[in-house]
């Protein structure tokens, strides 16, 4: 599945609601504990740069990145990664994002960096702006 596909089957009519953040299995241990005012913290972030990507009409109805309501935007620990990546597992969105590294503390992503990931799953880069400045390419 593609991940186009994938994001569309994961989106439902609504768009711009709030992401239900999961973080069950994401590897993020105790800095982000159920309850504790760092997932609180995680959680604002995420939905502040949903709502950025919002306000720039980037989760229409008609993108390749709407949010189902049901599914919410899981969140993956990739301590090696450098940059916010959204893709899509089979029931929901996934948020991918070196929330803790191998080195040094926790971190939270912030609005700008969860709105460009939305930006590179729904819109992408072009070519010229992928070569000039290595947009949407992670490394």
């Amino acid at each position: 599945m593609t991940l186009a596909a994938a994001l569309l089957a994961a989106a439902t009519p609504q768009a711009c609601v709030d992401p239900k953040v999961v973080t069950e299995g994401a590897s993020l241990g105790e800095h982000f504990a159920t309850g504790s005012s760092e997932l609180a913290n995680l959680e604002a972030s995420v939905r502040a740069g949903f709502a950025l990507a919002c306000s720039k009409g980037l989760l229409t109805k008609e993108s390749k990145v709407t949010l189902g309501a049901a599914g919410g935007l899981r969140l993956e620990n990739t301590p090696e990664g450098n940059v916010a990546i959204l893709g899509a597992d089979p029931q929901r969105l996934l948020l991918e994002y070196p929330f803790v590294s191998t080195e040094g503390p926790a971190r939270l992503p912030t609005a700008d960096e969860v709105e460009e990931a939305i930006y590179c799953a729904a819109v992408g880069a072009t070519a010229k702006e992928q070569e000039e400045s290595g947009r949407c390419l992670a490394d």
